[in-house]
């Protein structure tokens, strides 16, 4: 067994070595020396040297690279093999799609531009022309400026937005623009944090752990849409029942003033408004980031909102299975359907749809220096905006109830 795949091996490498693969074309460029250097150096070079497998890689010239100022020694690796993988595409390009997926489990936008192509990492970017060369496995797409990966978080990305203003408040009030985790001592890469929360043991709405604080990465490792409602679509929701971010401050200012602990006590008024905030925003947030584009599946999506149901223990609860949305996806439009039967749309203004956002953590408080921090975490999202909001159940969604849930 051992001599056939050693001489399957032996077979693959003299195929690859006899085609001109994408790795061969970066090595042969003399335009592009820095680049395939630090490929190879990272191991990232196997990749593109298969010839059974299409790929699409994003290079950056020695001229591109020269701008790249090198992180320290010690994290050099971690960043630039984070530049690599989020410029490799694991497919080859497709005739009127643009949003592509990289090796980093981010989204790339290329869009054909007369002989070329052009490359955005982030829907204010002006833009990165491509020079293309095929090959026998894929194309090389040399690219004159540095196309570094997105940094700009959720929070941050909705905060410039004025359409989506009211549920960005929404998301502040629940807690969702974390800083640092506490646990893992992480950093959020952006000042306006991430979207995850820290809670102590014990808190409304926090499972019971070993760990001094219940986390809740919604975004994690991964790639998601989040689906966001207008202004005017809010009001649809505060007219359901939602709590408006107002009451959350108002019942948060009263919990102190009459000696309550909030988040702690089961008497806090303003954790129960937070978890239906929570649970609110986390149910407009599904697994598998999905644009109006060529190439993108229908179909049902996990939230990250999960139901509770009744533990062995006396009224407690456990964490079941999460709440789904049904999407329907063309190249012209998208819609979504919640688990109470409401279509919405995505809006069809590009300013409003398809936009992308980045959830990176660092091991360092990036104030010492970007330099020194090496990336940890990262989970690409991307925004859609729509014409009204998502219920899971709206009979028990807005009751402001105290659910003390355990691991069984």
């Amino acid at each position: 067994m051992k001599k056939i795949l050693f001489a399957s091996l032996m077979l693959a490498s003299v195929a690859a070595s006899a085609q001109n693969t994408v790795m061969t074309e970066m090595k042969n460029a003399d335009n592009a020396k820095t680049y395939s250097g630090v490929v190879e150096q990272l191991g990232r070079n196997v990749l593109f040297s298969l010839p059974q497998l299409k790929v699409t890689a994003i290079v950056p010239t020695d001229n591109a690279m020269s701008t790249y100022e090198m992180p320290a020694s010690y994290v050099q690796n971690n960043r630039l093999g984070y530049i690599i993988d989020n410029l490799t595409i694991k497919s080859g390009l497709e005739q009127g799609k643009k949003y592509y997926k990289t090796k980093g489990n981010s989204y790339i936008r290329i869009e054909q531009n007369g002989g070329g192509y052009v490359a955005y990492n982030s829907a204010d970017s002006k833009g990165v022309s491509l020079q293309a060369k095929e090959t026998d496995n894929g194309t090389v797409l040399y690219a004159d400026e540095l196309i570094g990966p997105i940094m700009k978080s959720v929070v941050s990305t909705l905060d410039e937005i004025e359409s989506f203003s009211e549920f960005t408040k929404v998301i502040a009030a629940s807690g969702f623009h974390t800083l640092f985790d506490p646990v893992s001592k992480y950093y959020s890469a952006d000042s306006k944090g991430c979207m995850m929360a820290a809670r102590g043991r014990g808190g409304i709405g926090a499972e019971d752990t070993e760990s001094m604080y219940k986390l809740l990465y919604i975004v994690d490792d991964y790639n998601y849409t989040l689906y966001v409602p207008t202004n005017e679509a809010m009001k649809q929701a505060y007219a359901a029942g939602l709590p408006t971010p107002e009451m959350y401050y108002k019942a948060l200012e009263e919990d102190l003033d009459a000696g309550i602990e909030p988040y702690y006590d089961s008497n806090s008024k303003a954790a129960m408004i937070q978890e239906v905030l929570r649970n609110f925003v986390k149910y407009h947030l599904q697994d598998n980031a999905i644009f109006v584009d060529k190439g993108f599946e229908s179909g049902s999506y996990k939230t990250a909102k999960y139901k509770l149901v009744q533990a062995s223990t006396a009224g407690k609860y456990k964490i079941g299975t999460p709440y789904a949305l049904k999407v329907e996806v063309s190249p012209s439009a998208m819609t979504v359907t919640d688990a109470m039967g409401n279509t919405r749309k995505v809006l069809s203004d590009d300013k409003l749809r398809n936009i992308m956002a980045n959830d990176i953590w660092y091991d360092t408080n990036p104030s010492n220096g970007l330099k020194n921090a090496k990336i940890v975490k990262s989970g690409f999202v991307a925004i859609q905006g729509i014409d009204g909001p998502l219920y899971y159940d709206t009979s028990e969604q807005f009751e402001y109830k105290y659910y003390p849930t355990v691991t069984e």
